[in-house]
């Protein structure tokens, strides 16, 4: 029997894919004239209409140096050194390596929504709610100085979360956090629903509407010849209809998410591992697509989250409570045909913190041979920690 359950695991794996999925999409040096980029013209509907929450995870490329990015060949190569003050004069911001480019460039107060590397490696967010924020048409949410807090590019990943929340009878406070710290604030006198630019882009230049990832949207364009971008990778990026909490934030930051999590209404996990479009797990018709000008950058590298809160029986993937051959089929699915996991960490069996063809085989091999048990928590209830996990 259990020669058979082997047999067709190894049948799943041929069909499916010859390797296990990478996690994670990475942006390299653009050429002049050739930039890559991620295009996302559809946003969560929810998102933005009141109090929003959005995550991510980022491993910027630290061999590249820091310095000049005002033109030539260092412009592309280069994080940007510039720290000008905020609202300083209006062109303040324009040095700075665009991790996400929403700006609405018709209009920078009018629906922009931004992440630029600016500093020797901080992060900034870069926010138009319609409000007169002052020279440079938007809000600006990061360290000012940059040095006031640490550079991203120690090579190791990092991740960001912005919190539009609302603060006394009619403001809105806006946050930056980075790994589980709050870094900065800004206050906004309005509670714009955001819709009202992103569901049609109206307002927005032609051929730059939505969101751009990994380039300054003109240069991914063609518009202009070169912008300086962002290099690395980008994992696990999360939308939230919400404020999360300053407590939930500081302590969950580094958690996996089952999808079934309140207020959580987009979920890109970068799991597709190849091809040229990365969907949202929760509204799967909803893709970031890449244009690139070489081959597909996938890469194996991926945020090391870890699990959140609750309890879980590992092995029991599908949370229904009980370990059996539901649980590897299970398995193999997310792995190799993107199902949803309802407990990332109860499909971790062999208990070496990956998730990976190994843990199915293992299963396997319990269920039907004379293999070794699931690592602890297991037969019981365990409180390791696991978003979704459920325990009888």
């Amino acid at each position: 029997m259990h020669r058979c359950w082997l047999g067709l695991v190894l049948l799943f794996l041929t069909l499916t894919s010859s390797s296990a999925r990478a996690s994670s999409f990475e942006f390299v040096v653009n050429a002049q004239s050739q930039h890559d980029y991620g295009h996302q013209l559809t946003l969560p509907p929810t998102f933005g209409a009141g109090e929003f929450t959005l995550e991510l995870w980022v491993l910027p490329d630290s061999s590249f140096p820091v310095g000049p990015t005002g033109g030539g060949a260092a412009q592309l190569t280069n994080w940007a050194d510039a720290d000008n003050a905020p609202y300083s004069f209006g062109s303040w911001w324009y040095d700075g390596n665009f991790l996400l480019d929403g700006h609405n460039n018709a209009s920078f107060a009018a629906g922009t929504f931004s992440l630029q590397f600016y500093g020797g490696g901080r992060v900034r967010w870069l926010f138009g709610d319609g409000t007169n924020a002052g020279p440079g048409g938007h809000w600006s949410v990061g360290a000012y100085p940059a040095t006031a807090t640490a550079s991203l590019l120690d090579g190791g990943w990092h991740q960001i979360t912005l919190v539009r929340r609302w603060s006394g009878v009619a403001d809105a406070q806006l946050e930056l956090w980075v790994d589980g710290t709050l870094v900065a604030t800004e206050t906004s006198s309005s509670r714009t629903n955001m819709r009202q630019y992103w569901d049609s882009w109206t307002g927005f230049p032609a051929l730059q509407e939505g969101w751009f990832w990994g380039a300054e949207k003109q240069a991914a364009i063609g518009v202009l010849s070169q912008y300086e971008d962002y290099k690395g990778l980008l994992d696990e990026v999360r939308f939230w209809d919400r404020a999360k909490s300053a407590s939930e934030i500081a302590t969950s930051w580094n958690a996996a998410v089952s999808g079934l999590e309140p207020g959580l209404v987009g979920h890109f996990a970068f799991s597709e591992g190849a091809g040229t479009s990365a969907c949202d797990g929760l509204s799967p018709t909803a893709c970031i697509v890449w244009f690139l000008t070489g081959p597909t950058a996938w890469s194996a590298n991926n945020a090391p989250l870890v699990g959140g809160v609750g309890s879980f029986i590992r092995g029991d993937f599908n949370c229904d409570g009980v370990v059996d051959v539901s649980d590897p089929i299970a398995i193999l699915g997310s792995l190799f045909l993107g199902a949803a996991a309802c407990c990332q960490q109860a499909g971790d069996v062999i208990g070496d913190g990956n998730v990976d063809v190994a843990d199915p085989v293992a299963l396997l091999g319990y269920l039907f041979a004379t293999g070794p048990p699931p690592a602890m928590p297991f037969p019981l209830c365990g409180s390791s920690g696991c978003f979704g996990g459920a325990c009888p």
